[in-house]
């Protein structure tokens, strides 16, 4: 045990019991200390995991309002290539039509013709008494 007089010797024994208390005083504190550190550590976390877990939602909130953005900007892009490839195809109808008439005119004409023919040559076959396609049957 340790002398009440400072002016005492003091025994190994008794040098190594107060290295022994101050080392386990030492270790609790250390522990505490430790403890304290864990605590506040854990708390930092939790508020770095919050602010990350806000960024992360925030950044995403941003991401989908640019996607969104892209998705309609492309969508009216699509739409206006559509209206321009109809416009063309139009235009290129138009034309085709008017090309088909004029071959429907044509053929008219070449139909007529082709009448005209055919009776003439039926009126000829008649006079030289010959038997004409059609009464032979």
């Amino acid at each position: 045990m340790a002398a009440k007089n400072n002016d005492q010797p003091v025994t190994r024994r008794e040098l190594q019991e107060a290295l022994h208390g101050l080392e386990a005083r030492l270790d609790a504190k250390l522990e505490a200390l430790e403890a304290r550190l864990d605590a506040k550590l854990e708390a930092l976390e939790a508020r770095i995991d919050a602010k990350l877990d806000a960024l992360e939602a925030r950044i995403d909130a941003k991401l989908d309002a640019k996607l969104d953005a892209l998705k309609d900007s492309l969508q009216e892009a699509i739409r206006d290539a559509q209206t321009e490839m109809l416009r063309g195809f139009a235009a290129y109808a138009e034309a085709n039509q008017i090309r088909v008439r004029q071959l429907e005119i044509g053929q008219s004409a070449v139909n007529l013709r082709m009448d005209v023919m055919e009776r003439r040559l039926l009126e000829i076959e008649k006079r030289l008494m010959m038997n004409p396609p059609e009464l032979q049957k």
